[in-house]
C-alpha cells in the first residue's frame, strides 16, 4: 500500500480487461480519508486480477474429454500476466521500481522470436540481415492492428432455485471449468454489486464473492456513484470513519500478505443498520448494465454466457434434453449455433445493431473447415447472415466420422455424440439397422421430423 501514489477523490474502477471507469466520490470527508478509501479499492482490484489469472487456484481434475479440451486444459500462469498486472497497478495509481520493471518487461516480443526461430532453426536456414531482430518486431506491430472490442457488464446470479445444479462443487478449490466461467465476472463492479433476492442455493460465484468479502470487507466502493451497486437506505447510514480513526503507521497484517488492509481499522456498522437497508437488485435497464438473454437448454440461470462468444456448455445433458428445453422455452430473439461434437454453443441477438458484423466475424472463423446445417439440410455459410431471422438454431460440425452422409439423418448423428466424453458411440446398438428401425417405430424419428417441420414453418 506504500506504493500507492494516486491522487484525487475519484475511484478508478476496472470494468473489463480492456476498460476502466472513473467514479467520482460524492462523500464529504477529508483528503486523507478519501486517499485511504481509493487505495483500498485499488488494492482489492489487484487481488481480483490475481483470482482471474492464477491457474493454480483451481482443481485441475476434469472429467472425460474435457481433460484435453484446450479451453479448460491446465497451464502455468503465463509470465505475460505479470506484465499485465503491472499495467493495471500503474493504471490504478501504484508505483514502485518493481512495478516499473514489470511494466517494461513484456514477453510478446521474446515469444515471437522463439516461435520464428523455432520454425526456422538457424542451423538449417540462412537469416537475412537483422531478420532475428526485425521479424519479431513486425509480429508485435501486427498485434497492434486489431482494435479493442467493446464490453458488456453482466452480473451473474448469487443464488438459484435449480435443483439440477445442487451438486455443483462449492467448497475447496473451484473446479477448473467453473472457474473459467466465473472469472469473467471477477471485477469490482460485479463483486460489489447490490445484493439480490435470495433463492435456495448459492452459486459458485457467490462463494468467490464471499471469499473476497472475508478478506476486504463488503463496503469499499462509493455507495451512490454507480447504479449497479447503488443502495437506497430507509434510514441514515452509519457515518463513515473519521480521520482520527485512521491508523497512519504501518499495521502488521500477518498471517496475511504484506499490505493487506486491516479490517479492524474500519469500524463496524451498527447491528441494526443492516436491517434498515433496502438493496437494489442489478437492473439491466440501468446505465452500462446489460444482462444477456438466456438460451434455454444450452445454459442455466447460474451460467448465462455473454452474447457472440463461443462457450462450453456447463452441464452434461445430451442433445435431446438440450433441444427439448430449447423448443419448449425458445427465445425468439436469439439464434444459437450448436457445436454438438464439442458440447459448445454461441448465441446471437437478432436485434443487435451490430449483428451482421458479429456474425461475419464469427462465421469467418469456421467456414473453411466446418459445416452449417439445420435439420432440413446444409446451409451455405454466405447465406446465414441474410437468413438469420429464420434460423433459430444452426448445427455446426466438422468432417463426419462415418460412411453414411449425416444429412440422411442429421438428428441421429447429433444424438450419437456422448455429452460427457465428446466421443461418438462407435459400434453400439444405436448404430445398428435394427436399432434404427426400432427407434423409428417408437417415434424418435418423428421427433426429428417435427423439429425440421418447426424450422420449415419459420423459414
Amino acid at each position: 500500500m506504500r506504493s500507492f501514489n494516486g491522487t484525487g477523490n475519484a475511484w478508478t474502477i476496472q470494468v473489463a480487461e480492456n476498460a476502466f471507469k472513473s467514479v467520482p466520490d460524492d462523500q464529504s470527508h477529508s483528503t486523507l480519508l478519501a486517499q485511504a478509501n481509493v487505495s483500498t479499492a485499488a488494492y482489492v482490484q489487484l487481488w481480483l486480477f490475481s483470482f482471474r489469472f492464477i491457474e493454480s487456484l483451481t482443481d485441475v481434475r476434469l472429467p472425460g474429454s474435457k481433460r484435453t479440451d484446450d479451453a479448460y486444459a491446465y497451464r502455468e500462469t503465463p509470465s505475460e500476466s505479470a506484465h499485465q498486472l503491472a499495467i493495471l497497478a500503474t493504471q490504478l495509481g501504484f508505483d514502485s521500481p518493481q512495478i516499473r520493471s514489470l511494466f517494461m518487461t513484456s514477453t510478446i516480443k521474446p515469444s515471437a522470436r522463439a516461435y520464428l526461430t523455432g520454425r526456422r532453426p538457424q542451423d538449417l536456414y540462412v537469416y537475412p540481415p537483422r531478420w532475428e531482430e526485425e521479424a519479431p518486431e513486425k509480429v508485435v506491430d501486427l498485434l497492434k492492428l486489431p482494435k479493442r472490442d467493446g464490453y458488456e457488464i453482466v452480473v451473474p446470479p448469487f443464488s438459484i432455485d435449480s435443483e439440477s445444479l445442487m451438486a455443483n462443487k462449492r467448497c475447496g478449490l473451484p473446479q477448473r471449468e467453473t472457474h473459467c466461467n466465473d472469472r469473467r465476472f471477477l471485477f469490482a463492479l460485479q463483486v460489489y454489486s447490490a445484493e439480490q433476492l435470495p433463492k435456495k442455493y448459492p452459486t459458485s460465484f457467490a462463494v468467490l464473492r464471499d471469499i473476497v468479502f472475508s478478506f476486504f470487507g463488503r463496503r469499499i466502493l462509493p455507495s451512490r456513484s454507480h447504479p449497479i451497486w447503488r443502495r437506497v437506505a430507509t434510514k441514515p447510514q452509519s457515518p463513515r470513519q473519521n480521520e482520527s480513526d485512521m491508523v497512519s503507521s504501518p499495521v502488521a497484517c500477518d498471517p496475511h500478505p504484506p499490505g493487506t488492509p486491516d479490517r479492524n481499522e474500519h469500524p463496524e456498522q451498527h447491528p441494526d443498520a443492516g436491517h434498515d437497508m433496502a438493496l437494489d437488485s442489478p437492473n439491466p435497464a440501468q446505465d452500462s448494465v446489460k444482462q444477456a438473454p438466456i438460451a434455454p437448454g444450452f445454459e442455466d440461470e447460474a451460467s448465462i454466457a455473454p452474447l457472440n462468444q463461443l462457450t462450453h456448455i456447463s452441464h452434461s445433458r445430451g442433445a435431446d434434453e438440450i433441444l427439448d428445453a430449447w423448443d419448449a422455452r425458445r427465445n425468439n430473439d436469439l439464434t444459437v449455433f450448436y457445436f454438438f461434437k464439442n458440447h459448445q454453443y454461441c448465441k446471437f441477438l437478432r436485434k443487435d445493431p451490430e449483428l451482421h458484423e458479429q456474425l461475419g466475424n464469427f462465421i469467418g472463423q469456421f467456414e473453411n473447415n466446418h459445416y452449417f446445417a439445420t435439420l432440413r439440410g446444409l446451409i451455405n455459410s454466405r447465406d446465414i447472415i441474410h437468413r438469420i431471422d429464420a434460423l433459430p438454431l444452426v448445427f455446426v460440425y466438422t468432417e463426419t466420422e462415418h460412411d453414411q452422409p449425416p444429412m440422411a439423418n442429421l438428428w441421429e448423428y447429433v444424438l450419437s455424440f456422448d455429452a460427457r466424453t465428446g466421443k461418438r458411440k462407435q459400434g453400439n446398438k444405436e448404430d445398428s439397422p435394427s436399432a434404427m428401425s426400432t427407434k423409428r417405430r417408437m417415434g424418435d424419428n418423428g421427433a426429428s421430423v417435427n423439429r425440421a417441420s418447426d424450422e420449415e414453418s419459420e423459414i
